[in-house]
């Protein structure tokens, strides 16, 4: 959705933009070629904007997503599965932010009743037949900071002896590694129109 308001207002920006030249057959035909221009360069940088602010708010949220554990801290625990299900990772931005993979893992501690945990880790490599219902696993995790029932997915030791990690590194999100493709060619879009425009000023312009 996100993407399609922000390509909606490039064109509205574009073509705002040559509107009044399309509207005056006097104009001459530099002023076409320079309105033209202003408008391409105008939407790219439209485009860069959006993506660039959508990226930097999934950035944020990954950080704050991860200061949640501590990661100096390493727990084992021991408990049957009782649900393994996938979400996604933002309800505004879920267009960038990736998904989640959520164990529901009950924890005998003592109690009359086994405590629940939830566990958390990236889906990658896992299905929902990866962990099923009532089968017993002994996991390590990076607890909740607030001490409820949680943490992050390390490693999980399986009734036979297999072991499952977590699929990827379990680090916050560096900005310069998480920019997309399209954003670094928007940018280099952007720099290339501004040149035409200003190359062709240099050139006589438009006589207006």
């Amino acid at each position: 959705m996100r993407k399609i308001v922000g390509l909606a207002l490039a064109a509205g920006a574009a073509l705002a933009a040559i509107a009044p030249a399309l509207a005056d057959p006097q104009l001459s035909a530099e002023c076409l070629k320079m309105d033209s221009l202003r408008a391409t360069a105008n939407s790219y940088k439209l485009l860069a904007d959006t993506i660039g602010a959508s990226i930097r708010k999934v950035v944020a949220e990954e950080n704050k997503y991860f200061a949640r554990f501590n990661a100096e801290k390493t727990i084992t625990l021991s408990g049957t599965v009782k649900e393994l299900h996938f979400r996604a990772g933002s309800d505004t931005i879920a267009r960038f932010a990736p998904p989640r993979a959520e164990l529901i893992l009950n924890v005998v501690n003592g109690e009359a009743q086994p405590a629940p945990w939830v566990i958390e880790r990236s889906p990658l490599g896992w299905n929902s037949k990866t962990l099923t219902p009532g089968i017993t696993i002994t996991v390590t995790i990076h607890p909740l900071r607030d001490g409820s029932n949680g943490g992050q997915f390390l490693t999980a030791t399986l009734p036979d002896g297999r072991q499952l990690d977590a699929g990827r590194p379990a680090t916050a999100l560096d900005p310069a590694e998480f920019l997309p493709t399209r954003l670094r060619s928007l940018r280099d879009q952007v720099a290339a129109a501004d040149r035409a425009v200003a190359e062709f000023q240099r050139s006589g312009g438009c006589d207006r």
